[in-house]
């Protein structure tokens, strides 16, 4: 299915909520999976694999445990939609940090709020001449993000052999990954265009997936709606 990404990210609000999130959890999933699409990723195949991992093992097992560093989750992994909005909340971005989170539940998700993060400090430093790049190593990818002028966008995507091994069902579920922020001067370097496209194409077993967890949110029919339903007698057409 081919649709646009406004639609894709009403989809995944519905879908993480439907699948136990809150609903300010579920925005934050809209959020990433947007973030992901308009830079090149697929956000709604990831979002899809990391609700059917999480649903399957229950929401509560995977949420961050404590903010003492390093993070983790519970026995199945660390949520990246859990740990990504913590990282949000606390913003916290400073010279040539580097943290390392452990077993983190599909790790791509969390690329959106690092780059927000990477935006907040920028806004806070108040200086647009300095260029924060954000390095992220894990076992399914490495990425560079960069923040220039208050738009931080994704630089570089490079899949490791473990990922393009997901069709053999060989791909891990969560893995260690380490991120670091650097300042640095303006360079010559752009980054790449945030609006990569508008639309996104959703392959069929993850749409449906989407739209089953989706389907949750849905108000069961009652015999009054039923009775209520259809035009009726002023029906003119």
């Amino acid at each position: 299915m081919n649709t646009s990404i406004n639609e894709v990210a009403a989809l995944a609000r519905k879908a993480a909520r439907g699948a136990g999130y809150s609903w300010s959890m579920a925005d934050e999933a809209a959020f990433a999976t947007a973030w992901l699409c308009r830079n090149g990723l697929n956000g709604a195949v990831l979002l899809a694999e990391h609700l059917n991992l999480t649903h399957e093992h229950g929401i509560q097992e995977s949420k961050l445990q404590s903010l003492e560093l390093p993070w983790r989750g519970g026995p199945v992994g660390l949520c990246a939609l859990s740990a990504g909005a913590t990282l949000s909340d606390l913003a916290q971005c400073e010279h040539q940090q580097s943290e390392t989170l452990n077993q983190i539940i599909t790790p791509e998700l969390l690329l959106p709020f690092l780059a927000y993060v990477s935006q907040r400090a920028q806004k806070k430093l108040n200086d647009d001449s300095l260029c924060i790049k954000t390095l992220i190593v894990c076992e399914r990818f490495e990425a560079h993000i960069h923040c220039m002028n208050g738009v931080a966008g994704l630089n570089k995507f490079s899949a490791t052999s473990a990922t393009t091994a997901a069709s053999s069902g060989k791909r891990s579920q969560f893995c260690d990954l380490n991120y670091q922020y650097q300042f640095t001067s303006h360079t010559p370097q752009k980054v790449r265009e945030v609006s990569v496209s508008h639309r996104i194409n959703i392959p069929a077993n993850e749409l449906e997936s989407l739209n089953r967890f989706a389907a949750n949110t849905y108000a069961p029919a009652t015999e009054a709606s039923r009775q209520g339903a259809g035009a009726g007698n002023t029906d003119n057409d």
